[in-house]
């Protein structure tokens, strides 16, 4: 395979947790639930499936990606106390990344697993407990930052 076709396949892989991420802000507005609870979901392991044909790492266990990211989508994070945030961010956080074992576990990709998962809690912990940032806009940065290296397990 030439380097151009791998860069291209990285750079889909890279846009797909992007897209997912904004799905998954819009999911979080006045009556956008659908966009989370079902859209997201589907989006994003259905690209990640269509990517892992693509570059023939497709495995039959992918499939279970669907039900994993459609169960995290009802987990709430949101608390209305400091330490209340803390835990329910860091729930969600261990949980989104354990979705992503429905792909690492079958490409034995640890490394990205484990980086994801330290990223992805560290992200989802600071923007969601400290609120650096407006609440529209730290959805997205959560969502993309626990999910923006699952791609590359695929890899």
């Amino acid at each position: 395979m030439n380097e151009y076709l791998e860069g291209l396949q990285g750079t889909v892989g890279l846009l797909i947790p992007l897209a997912a991420s904004a799905i998954w802000w819009v999911g979080g507005r006045p009556n956008g639930r659908v966009y989370r609870r079902w859209v997201f979901p589907l989006f994003f392991s259905l690209a990640l499936i269509c990517l892992s044909v693509w570059m023939n790492t497709f495995r039959w266990w992918f499939l279970l990606s669907i039900p994993a990211y459609k169960a995290i989508s009802h987990v709430g994070y949101g608390a209305d106390t400091f330490a209340g945030k803390l835990a329910r961010r860091g729930l969600w956080s261990l949980l989104m990344t354990a979705c992503a074992l429905t792909f690492c576990l079958w490409t034995h990709a640890w490394t990205v697993f484990m980086v994801q998962a330290f990223v992805g809690f560290g992200v989802a912990v600071t923007f969601g407990s400290l609120n650096p940032v407006k609440a529209a806009q730290e959805e997205g940065v959560i969502c993309f930052g626990s999910t923006f290296l699952v791609p590359y397990a695929l890899f």
